[in-house]
């Protein structure tokens, strides 16, 4: 019987897309859509879920909720994710917003895996109590109680980066926001913020940006544009951000790196060929290690508090940008 796996391999895609198509993502162009439902037809590939249902009375069936089906960062974990699952029997459901939760609430499934930040701590106890684990970023969720676990730490890589810029002399500094309601965001805000006060240096400024190129774009075109005095340095809350800035700063003069220095966050596949420096971080560990535990839970019947513990890590990566 021909697998998820099958049908990616067969369409040249990723298994998320797949999962996206079966969903029914409009953020998947119609011509890749042709060739997942042509793959699809020519393995004959069905997902029985709801038989398999039926017999266990809990759906094996994984669902990642995502805020948007946009982002590289998303693609890699999530790819990575969904292998795994499907290593071990388990289907995956990849969607967004009150329709992931209220089908939930109706049909239970092994696991639930929240990326999306907006999503409350509220919302996620209450799927909970509905028999399903759940794991967020930061906790796992059984039953009536909650568990914290490691993330991807953002401050100390961010003090890091910002620290080496102030030994090596440069003073006027930048940061440019991600999006505001992001964890994320506030700690590698706050990296970059500690950094200064311990050299009792302020920001020349910090605009504000929401984890897009185009919002990297529009912050610094806007700064420039209203007369800002341009920084010796830029920090960018990540890289899709940062290549965006570089971009409005090199349109009309080769601004980057002769005369402003950038920097990114995440280490994303476009940056090593931009030769953007930027701050790598062990997000597909975490990735593998969010799926282990839920798997070890569902199979082993674990308690939460006895799984492994995440280490986070990083690596800055100086490239031509600084």
């Amino acid at each position: 019987m021909a697998t998820i796996k099958d049908v990616a391999k067969e369409a040249g895609v990723s298994i998320a897309t797949v999962s996206y198509v079966l969903n029914n993502s409009p953020r998947i162009s119609s011509s890749t859509k042709r060739k997942v439902n042509d793959a699809i037809e020519k393995l004959n590939y069905v997902p029985n879920l709801a038989a398999q249902g039926l017999k266990n009375q809990v759906l094996p069936l994984i669902i990642i909720v995502l805020n948007s089906f946009s982002g590289p960062i998303y693609q890699e974990i999530v790819d990575i994710m969904v292998k795994r699952f499907n290593d071990n029997g388990l289907s995956v459901l990849i969607s967004t917003g009150e329709d992931s939760f209220n089908f939930i609430k109706t049909h239970p499934v092994s696991g639930a895996i929240i990326l999306d930040t907006s999503v409350k701590m509220s919302e996620k106890q209450s799927i909970a109590n509905c028999g399903t684990i759940i794991a967020s970023r930061r906790h796992f969720y059984l039953g009536d109680k909650s568990y914290p676990i490691n993330y991807i730490d953002g401050f100390e890589p961010f003090k890091e980066i910002t620290k080496l810029a102030i030994n090596e002399g440069y003073k006027d500094l930048m940061y440019v926001h991600g999006a505001f309601d992001s964890i994320d965001e506030k700690e590698r805000c706050l990296g970059f913020l500690s950094a200064l006060k311990e050299k009792s240096i302020s920001p020349l400024a910090m605009l504000d940006g929401n984890f897009t190129e185009k919002s990297g774009y529009d912050a610094i075109k806007n700064y420039i544009q209203n007369g800002g005095k341009l920084p010796e340095v830029i920090f960018s809350a990540n890289d899709e951000m940062a290549i965006g800035i570089i971009h409005y700063l090199n349109e009309k003069e080769e601004l980057v790196p002769n005369k402003v220095k950038v920097i990114g966050y995440d280490n994303i596949e476009l940056s090593k060929y931009l030769g953007l420096t930027t701050i790598n971080n062990n997000r597909n560990e975490w990735a593998s290690y969010i799926t282990e535990q839920i798997i070890k839970v569902i199979n082993d019947k674990k308690e939460v508090e006895n799984l492994d513990v995440f280490e986070s890590k990083f690596e800055i990566i100086r490239r031509n940008t600084f």
